[in-house]
């Protein structure tokens, strides 16, 4: 009788801790944004082409007081979703009030009606997932770099810029 509790003992730990484990392939969004580049902006000097040119089209352009539409990163392993967005991972977007964006440059410089802010953006986040009967258990990781360049659009120049880089 003992014998036969230790096995449904056994039998019921393996069921419980039994799974999958599933990786969450590394989601990115936004083009890598390189420190060499960003060394290369020069307040004052540097245009809005060779923002452009360096960088591509940004995340978001930004006028003070509108509420502007940036893509989250809200991922989930393939085997738990049935479609959508990017071949089967979920995105969510973020709404933003722009004056946040001004509020990086606000103390240094009087913003007129022609700055915008061009946000670029550039994501990766992997993980991993194992789902068992009674035990799941997720970690991941997310690395965001930010580049917010404040541009005078009258003038097509860039004023200033703040670069923030995760490791």
């Amino acid at each position: 009788m003992k014998k036969t509790s230790q096995q449904l003992f056994f039998l019921f730990a393996i069921l419980c801790l039994s799974g999958c484990c599933l990786p969450m392939f590394p989601y990115k969004t936004g083009e890598p944004i390189r420190e060499d580049k960003v060394a290369m902006l020069e307040p004052g000097k540097t245009t809005k082409e060779e923002l452009f040119e360096r960088f591509g089209a940004p995340t978001s352009i930004a006028a003070r007081g509108e509420i502007t539409v940036i893509p989250s990163v809200r991922v989930q392993p393939l085997a738990m979703v049935t479609g959508g967005p990017n071949g089967g991972w979920i995105g969510d977007y973020y709404k933003i009030e722009t004056n946040t964006f001004f509020e990086l440059f606000s103390v240094n410089h009087e913003l007129s009606e022609y700055h915008r802010v061009y946000y670029y953006r550039s994501v990766v986040s992997k993980g991993m997932l194992f789902m068992g009967i009674f035990v799941n258990y997720q970690s991941g990781k997310t690395l965001t770099d930010s580049l917010w360049a404040l541009v005078n659009e009258k003038t097509g120049i860039v004023e200033d810029y703040v670069f923030r880089k995760q490791n």
